[in-house]
């Protein structure tokens, strides 16, 4: 339920934050209605092809345009700062659509990069069963079950797209026909992985 909560707080806030920035309302009285304060530029179209324009992608007092091949290089390198840090464990808890507790496992995502060849293989190990020894000598196992998920590389980190320690994948159809999305925040050794399934 808290990790719920949690991403629904993350996702109104983001989407506040997004909506803030766009439009600026003033306040309304009996006599006014409300007006948007200015037109949003990135809206506005112009039928003159004006350089500097294009060059930002149409949006006045934006930033340049990067191109395609800085664009992969910000993400890859945000995906191995902030990501690709090795093992990932906790728990994993399902809910159902009223927020109560339908599963919970111990679980671990891995996201382990090669420095050498500069690519990132990524697994999920699952823990099925532990053992837990009762002598002093002795030590407690767990039965793993290792999924490969796939490899990643510069320019090809298939549907992720990340945003400094933010990483969001979706939506994506399923092979059972349901839609997931898939947000991650990290916050130095600590992650959050919230999965959407609908």
């Amino acid at each position: 339920m808290r990790i719920a909560a949690i991403a629904t707080v993350i996702v109104g806030a983001a989407l506040s934050i997004d909506l803030a920035s766009a439009f600026a309302f003033p306040a309304i009285t009996s006599s006014t209605k409300a007006t948007a304060a200015h037109k949003p530029t990135f809206l506005q179209s112009s039928s003159s092809n004006d350089e500097s324009e294009s060059e930002s992608g149409g949006i006045a007092g934006a930033p340049p345009r990067m191109s395609p091949q800085e664009e992969m290089k910000v993400q890859w390198d945000l995906f191995t700062k902030h990501h690709a840090k090795g093992k990932w464990r906790g728990t994993w808890t399902s809910y159902n659509y009223m927020g109560d507790t339908l599963d919970e496992t111990t679980a671990s995502v891995n996201l382990l990069l090669n420095e050498q060849t500069n690519t990132v293989e990524h697994t999920h190990d699952i823990v099925m069963g532990k053992i837990s020894s009762d002598c002093e000598t002795c030590f407690d196992s767990e039965d793993v079950k290792t999924i490969p998920v796939g490899s990643y590389a510069e320019g090809n980190l298939r549907q992720y797209r990340c945003a400094s320690v933010a990483m969001v994948a979706g939506p994506t159809l399923m092979k059972s026909g349901a839609m997931s999305t898939e947000l991650v925040l990290n916050h130095g050794d600590g992650r959050v992985r919230v999965v959407y399934q609908q």
